[in-house]
This record gives C-alpha cells, structure tokens and sequence, in this order.
C-alpha cells in the first residue's frame, strides 16, 4: 500500500530572514513586519543589540527579553519556546548573528574545542555544528510566526592576473554573519539597503519571488506573506499535536475529547478549536498535580488502548 496522497497547501508559521548592514533598519521592518503577522496577537522580541529594540518601545506594543554575553545558542533555543508556551503570535530574534559570533556564540564554542582537542578542526566542529542546529530546529519547530534579522558584512572575493595569481581583493556584495546557507531555512529572506529598501533573494512565497523590490516596507513584507500563508487547508494533524502538548497528558486529552464528541477533523472549526484548547489547558493544570481528575490511569490507557480512538494523537 503506497504512503504517498496529493499534496495539498496547508496554512502555516512564517519563517522571515532580515539581513543589514548597521543602520539598514533590521530592528524598525522587523517589527513593523512582526506586527502585521501578529494579526492582533501579542509579539515578544529577544534582543542581543544592547536594548535597541527598547528604543522603538513607544512606537510599538511588544514585549522584550533583553539577553547579555554569553550569547550561547541554548539561550535562544530556551527564549523560542518560552515564546511558544506563553501564547506570542511572533517571536522576533534580533539579531541571531550574536548566537553565530558573539562571545560565547558558535565561533567561540568551536575555538574553545579546538583547544581541547589539540587543535583538530573535524572534532571541535562536532561540538558547535549540533549547537547551531539546535537553533535552526527550535525556529522550524515552533508554532508560531518566527522573525530572525542577522548583520551583513562586506563580502570580499579575490582578484587574479592572467596566470591566477592573487593581486587584491574587492567588494562583492554582502554576506550575512552566519554560518553559510541559513537563508535556505526560511520561508523568505531579504536584504536592506542603508536606504532602508529591501530585496527578497529567497522565497517559497509565490507573491513575493527572489528579486521583489519593496520601497522602505513597513507592513508591506508581513502583510503580503501572511496572505499567503493563511490560504490553504487548516493543518489539524499540527493542531492535535500542540494540543497533546498543551494538556501533558495524551490518554487524558483523547478521553476528554472523544466525551466531547471532538475528532481530530473538526479542529479546522475556530470554534470547535476553542473548545479543545480549552479541555487542553484544563488538562493541563490538573496534570501538574501528584493526582489528577483520572483515579484509574491503568484503566483509561487500557480503554484508549483496545478502542484505537485518536489516531491524530
């Protein structure tokens, strides 16, 4: 039996990759384009740039966790999913470049290895490659709309003579402080000027293909990118899934479900939806107890079990 059924477009979480130079306004678009995304919801901003965000704080409405040297990935790993748990529509990461080359970032994590592995470059990698990752993972797996801006650099590229001999250097673009490719993880990722106008050199967005010029954008990138993210089929597998989580307990929550005559399929209903966040959420607090709602545990699970309910679950 083939595993293989029609695709079809389901409404996701954007992933946006904002790349400046200093004063190109990574912060100012990241949080216009924050705010469109949110459609309403509340925005939360990690802010390694010294408290430049704070400087916007009467202009926007957003929450900051402002976060010092070390600038270990974890840190950022932890800031996502705190984020994710405490209900923000929008996580902004400004700027992800400190978890690259900051003090404390990949780059020094990799130096300090090599140290202790006498040098060998294979072996120190192997300590900052999974911790890189680790980040990418946390911003791709989250379940909220995830907005990252990085530094830019000069980029250089060598100048050779007729018989390939190195005789200078020159500009080439930009490039941004990153490990190389990062801008293949996002939905989108765009380039500003120090005239403040972007240009989208990556896109999975039918509306806004590599190459899109948008004049000093406020909401403009945020806006059209949510409408197509919206469009599409309601993603109930990824509800079910953050509903399992939100409640802790698995058994409990498709036991409360099925009483409740909820089905995975009917998740797509706002409504209906409402109605399993709220069982979730109630599951929840009463599985942080030492005993819950649930005396049989046994019992339930076995029921659960032989009655193969919830297969979304």
């Amino acid at each position: 039996m083939s595993g293989f059924q029609k695709a079809t477009k389901k409404q996701s979480k954007g992933r946006v990759l904002l790349q400046a130079v200093s004063g190109g306004g990574k912060t100012w678009t990241g949080l216009h384009t924050a705010i469109a995304m949110a459609e309403g919801g509340r925005i939360a901003v990690v802010d390694s740039e010294h408290g430049s965000a704070a400087l916007y704080g009467d202009l926007f409405d957003f929450d900051v966790l402002e976060i010092d040297a070390p600038y270990t990935p974890q840190k950022y790993v932890d800031a996502i999913k705190m984020a994710e748990r405490e209900g923000y529509a929008v996580v902004l990461l400004d700027s992800l470049s400190h978890a690259w080359n900051g003090s404390g970032g990949v780059l020094q994590m990799v130096d300090d290895a090599k140290v202790r592995f006498r040098g060998n470059q294979a072996m120190a990698w192997s300590v900052g490659t999974p911790a890189w990752q680790s980040v990418i993972d946390a911003m791709l797996q989250c379940r909220i709309h995830v907005i990252a801006t990085l530094r830019s650099k000069s980029k250089m590229i060598e100048e050779t003579d007729d018989n390939g001999k190195v005789k200078g250097y020159k500009k080439a673009g930009m490039e941004p402080v990153a490990r190389d490719g990062i801008e293949f993880e996002f939905t989108i990722s765009a380039e500003l000027d120090r005239e403040h106008n972007m240009v989208v050199d990556k896109s999975r967005c039918p509306l806004l293909p590599p190459g899109t010029v948008l004049r000093q954008p406020k909401g403009d990138l945020g806006a059209i990118l949510l409408e197509w993210l919206n469009s599409g089929a309601v993603d109930t597998a990824a509800l079910a899934q953050e509903l399992m989580e939100t409640a802790g307990d698995k058994a409990a929550l498709v036991a409360a479900m099925k009483k409740a005559g909820i089905a995975s399929a009917d998740l797509a209903d706002e409504d209906t939806l409402a109605k399993a966040r709220k069982l979730a959420e109630e599951i929840g607090v009463s599985s942080a107890a030492p005993y819950h709602h649930f005396p049989d545990r046994r019992a339930l699970l076995t029921a659960v079990a032989l009655e193969g309910y919830g297969m979304m679950f």
